[in-house]
Parts: C-alpha cells; sequence; structure tokens
C-alpha cells in the first residue's frame, strides 16, 4: 500500500511541475506578402492563391484581380493583392 501512496505522490509532483512550467510564446505566422516584391507577376500571384495560371490571367482581364499591364507583362501591385484578399 505504501508504494501505491509514494506513485501517486510522485505523479502529483510530476503534474504540480508540468504545471508551473511557463506557456511557450506564440508563434508568429509569418505574412505571405513578407518578401514579395512591390509588382508581383500574375503567375506567381495565381501560385499563392492557389489556382491556374489560365484563371489568374482571366480574373485580372475581367478586373476581379486587381491588376496592371506594364508591357507584355501582367503585374499585381502587392498592397492592392493585400487589400484586394483581406476585402475577400
Amino acid at each position: 500500500m505504501s508504494t501505491n501512496v509514494a506513485a501517486a505522490m510522485e505523479m502529483l509532483a510530476q503534474a504540480l511541475t508540468e504545471q508551473q512550467q511557463p506557456a511557450p510564446e506564440p508563434v508568429v505566422a509569418e505574412s505571405v506578402f513578407d518578401g514579395l516584391p512591390a509588382f508581383v507577376p500574375v503567375t506567381q500571384v495565381a501560385s499563392l492563391l492557389g489556382i491556374s495560371r489560365a484563371s489568374a490571367y482571366r480574373y485580372a482581364a475581367s478586373g476581379e484581380l486587381p491588376a496592371k499591364r506594364i508591357g507584355k507583362r501582367v503585374l499585381v501591385v502587392r498592397d492592392q493583392l493585400r487589400a484586394w484578399m483581406e476585402a475577400a
């Protein structure tokens, strides 16, 4: 019987020490916008959104995706993309 009491007291002491340990710091998720250039190619935006390139170009052409044509390239302004995604 004394062995059971000693084992129970040890388990209780272990549980109390586990409760007293500070909680781990929360992990701050990096923004998907960190490290993106000011003008993001529509193909990269398609990858970020998980859609096909064709769909991204179609959304850009229809105005659903905030994109600008610069020469032959279709680019999205990073800050406009952020605002667009937050509004969705």
